[in-house]
């Protein structure tokens, strides 16, 4: 008696056991399947970027759609990609990520040593170059950075330099067609205009220098007059027809 009642005990144990494993290979299955179902296999990128120069994809194809967010996508590709102003992914289930792109704007070129720096209007560098094959105007700083110092991603922090960008820019929305600039001191930041010049300071403040350009230009445009030097170093600005 006491026999079969062992028996049926162990085999109850036994169908207990074998459904066990059943289960667990069924879950294990359908993790595998849901894994594999929601693996990231297209990757749709909308960017004027080449896509041959866009980075980080092949580091996306090894992740779950379902269990990825948008944010953990968005850190990988913005690390893979230190060039770009923004980076925005939607998801499109089961297995697609569409990606949205938008490149910083090159607007000038920084020589330094052995090549030249692209920089945003931020400083932020876009690209490195050792031949000056380019048609940005080009900063002549009075030390030269090292080529290998920064990577395409950095930020130059040199106060200076970055007042030289905002003054480029400022002067092209003017309609000003800017060929060079001149960084010779701590100072003073000169723009080569065609055979004008116009002299910008460190130490008088942008916003009041802005306003000063602005005007002179609207003044002159109106009155149909010309300049050869436009200096803003002082309260009162310099001009030289």
């Amino acid at each position: 008696m006491q026999q079969k009642q062992s028996l049926k005990t162990s085999f109850r144990n036994f169908i207990f056991f074998f459904l066990f494993v059943i289960c667990v290979a069924g879950l294990s299955a359908g993790l595998i399947y849901l894994h594999s179902f929601f693996l990231i296999k297209n990757i749709q990128l909308n960017s004027s970027v080449i896509p041959s120069m866009f980075r980080g994809t092949e580091n996306l194809r090894t992740k779950n759609l379902l269990f990825t967010s948008e944010k953990e996508i968005v850190q990988i590709l913005t690390l893979s990609n230190p060039s770009l102003e923004d980076i925005q992914v939607t998801k499109q289930f089961p297995n697609t990520l569409n990606i949205y792109t938008k490149a910083r704007l090159t607007i000038a070129a920084l020589e330094v040593d052995d090549g030249y720096f692209f920089l945003s209007e931020e400083g932020i560098i876009t690209g490195k170059i050792k031949k000056n094959e380019h048609k940005h105007p080009l900063i002549h700083y009075y030390q030269k950075f090292s080529y290998s110092t920064l990577q395409t991603g950095g930020t130059i922090t040199y106060r200076d330099i970055l007042l030289a960008l905002h003054f480029l820019e400022k002067s092209s929305t003017l309609g000003l067609v800017v060929d060079a600039i001149d960084i010779n001191g701590l100072n003073m930041i000169l723009l080569h205009i065609g055979q004008k010049k116009i002299i910008f300071t460190t130490e008088k403040k942008k916003e009041l220098q802005d306003y000063q350009l602005e005007e002179i230009i609207k003044k002159f445009r109106i009155e149909g007059k010309d300049f050869k030097t436009l200096d803003l170093r002082f309260e009162k600005p310099v001009v030289e027809l």
